[in-house]
């Protein structure tokens, strides 16, 4: 297994960070990595436990890929024990072009104007050796730019949110 951790800092309240995640008929085609050409053929809105998306994009090589997820965890802002705001999804993948891949985007307040996003990721890339052997020549490479670029978006968007 796999894991991959990203985290940006926005300053802006969790809410608005929750806000541009809350649809993903709209924030997926923004977050989708440059030259991808997203397509959402199914979005199960609102977003809750058990809805689906699937999303059809060019991968590696131009290639189309069909990537079909559903949510396994959807918790909308909340304010925890520890006196914290949290609110987090977690998306699975059913079929798409790893033989398992799970992501968690946990959002967490830091104070009431600023916020912290963490998407981590677990997955197995498929063909075993070969599969290894891709990971780390080219599919975690790739994995670090795409959210690299979801982060900058994030950022965009949330900024637009709160400025307006």
């Amino acid at each position: 297994m796999n894991i991959a951790r990203y985290q940006i800092s926005l300053d802006a309240p969790i809410a608005a960070v929750w806000k541009f995640h809350e649809s993903a008929r709209e924030a997926l085609p923004l977050l989708a990595p440059p030259g991808s050409d997203p397509h959402l053929e199914l979005v199960d809105e609102p977003q809750r436990v058990g809805a689906r998306v699937v999303i059809v994009a060019k991968g590696p090589m131009g290639k189309k890929m069909r990537w079909a997820a559903r949510y396994e965890t959807f918790e909308p802002p909340h304010i925890c024990s520890d006196g914290k705001t949290r609110a987090r999804f977690v998306d699975i993948q059913d079929s798409g072009p790893f033989k398992y891949w799970r992501h968690e985007h946990l959002m967490e307040s830091v104070t009431e104007t600023t916020a912290t996003l963490t998407d981590t990721i677990e997955y197995i890339v498929p063909l075993g050796f070969l599969g290894n052997l891709a990971n780390t020549l080219f599919v975690r490479r790739q994995l670090d730019q795409m959210f690299a670029h979801r982060h900058r978006v994030t950022r965009e968007q949330v900024m637009k949110h709160v400025s307006a």
